[in-house]
């Protein structure tokens, strides 16, 4: 089965971007949990687009996993560039992709994309998400758009974060299309 180009995974990433913005209005509280989705998307689709880039110049095998795996993803990207040997064709690549895939920054990423909604092994409480009910560590009840699940310091954090992963991953792209 063909995979899609890179490009293709980045211009989803920016569209997904654009909707966060659009949807995060101060006056709207109840669209955080939409806010943060579509940042916590347009951060995974940035990094399937390196993934995808790095494929496409031969420096990694793996195809793009569907679902919500970003922390192998970025792994795989990792442990690829790590054995790439130094060139003047690749340096510039690699300094790229450590500059937006550093400890900390990755840290930041999973933060985000551990909101992606997912059910839980039996037994668990369902997790914070933006899409579905969950339960606190109280087993009490929230809905994802109720207006305290979503800080304002961890939505200007989320804002900022997917903004400068996806301008990496374009960067990214367009440097390893050369």
């Amino acid at each position: 089965m063909a995979e899609p180009p890179a490009r293709f995974w980045l211009r989803q990433a920016y569209s997904d971007l654009f909707m966060s913005v659009s949807t995060g209005t101060p006056a709207a509280p109840v669209h955080n949990c939409q806010r943060v989705g579509k940042q916590q998307q347009a951060v995974e689709k940035a990094v399937k687009a390196v993934l995808a880039a790095l494929r496409q110049r031969g420096m990694i095998r793996t195809c793009t996993p569907r679902g919500h795996t970003i922390h192998v993803e970025i792994s795989h990207i990792l442990s690829a560039i790590g054995r790439l040997p130094s060139s003047r064709k690749t340096n510039d690549l690699v300094q790229l992709v450590q500059n937006l895939f550093y400890a900390q920054n990755v840290g930041h990423i999973n933060d985000l994309c551990s909101l992606a909604p997912k059910w839980p092994a039996q037994g668990n409480l369902f997790p914070r998400n933006t899409e579905y009910p969950f339960q606190q560590a109280t087993a009490a009840w929230l809905a994802p758009c109720d207006p305290e699940v979503f800080t304002q310091p961890e939505l200007n954090r989320f804002d900022h974060l997917a903004k400068a992963v996806v301008a990496g991953a374009g960067k990214i792209v367009s440097v390893s299309e050369r």
